[in-house]
């Protein structure tokens, strides 16, 4: 699957993604990245679902590595695990000066939909991913 960067974010998309499909999932990962709610939209049949999962889960896994960095990075005492990586690569993931204590701590992604057979569509379409 090809792996694209967002954001600073490493996306694995089941195919190479169109040009709207990209600036969706940017827009995806900066209401994340920034904790703020975004209003999306895009035609019928552009991807949205897919982009919109993909781009959430590549974001959760960032997180998770960027709390596992850091929480290296406190055990070592300031020390750089991987130098040629500083802990500052790592981006704004996690922010504030609290690290989160557990991997509980990161936050869950909740997908609504409307109907059950919508909610079957979303499962089908993460099945073609690696975030399955």
């Amino acid at each position: 699957m090809p792996e694209i960067i967002l954001n600073g974010i490493t996306i694995d998309f089941p195919f190479p993604p169109y040009e709207c499909q990209e600036a969706y999932m940017s827009k995806v990962l900066e209401c994340l990245q920034k904790q703020v709610n975004g209003i999306l939209e895009s035609p019928t049949g552009t991807g949205k679902t897919l982009c919109l999962l993909c781009s959430t889960l590549a974001w959760r896994a960032h997180f998770k590595d960027a709390i596992s960095a850091q929480k290296i990075t406190q055990v070592l005492k300031g020390d750089e695990l991987f130098p040629d990586h500083p802990l500052s690569s790592w981006g704004n993931a996690v922010t504030g000066t609290e690290v989160p204590a557990y991997y509980s701590d990161v936050p869950k992604i909740i997908y609504a939909s409307r109907t059950h057979s919508q909610l079957a569509q979303v499962i089908s379409e993460l099945k073609n991913t690696v975030y399955r």
